[in-house]
């Protein structure tokens, strides 16, 4: 199983990007072209999605967990999220910070997988040789996606 660790902000959107808020959250921003690059790695690799974005903490205004596998269909999302990093912050205090590398190591203890790719704006998720840096302004390029593919397919 391959495998793509995706964040949202700045990476499905970026801080020169223009895209409408989603119908799911209103201050959700998923740019299409962005997803449509997504898409091409998930293609290219058949990696499938788990999501490491802050997003999968944030309810709607009853509480409920936002849907965010709809959010990214909405956004023209073709791929497949197998689920989530687990959440490490200690509880009750969901406001502190755990580097998400440390959620994306315990989600590959329980979860064995062939290859991996780590998509992120923030160096906090970094795994040396598995991690990409997405440059925030421009959100997920494809020269990104030829790193990514590279390092998922092993070449």
């Amino acid at each position: 199983m391959k495998v793509v660790f995706l964040d949202f902000d700045g990476v499905l959107n970026g801080l020169e990007t223009r895209e409408p808020p989603s119908p799911i959250h209103p201050e959700l921003h998923l740019n299409p072209a962005l997803v449509a690059h997504l898409n091409q790695l998930l293609a290219r690799t058949r990696a499938v999605v788990v999501l490491s974005t802050s997003w999968r903490y944030r309810t709607d205004p009853e509480g409920r967990p936002l849907d965010l596998q709809a959010a990214l269909t909405l956004a023209g999302f073709q791929g497949q999220i197998l689920g989530a990093t687990p959440d490490l912050r200690p509880a009750p205090h969901t406001d502190l910070f755990t580097p998400r590398a440390h959620e994306i190591r315990a989600w590959l203890d329980a979860t064995p997988c062939h290859s991996f790719v780590i998509l992120d704006d923030f160096a906090d998720a970094a795994i040396e040789g598995h991690f990409i840096h997405v440059d925030r302004r421009r959100g997920l390029t494809n020269d990104n996606i030829d790193v990514a593919v590279r390092i998922l397919n092993g070449a």
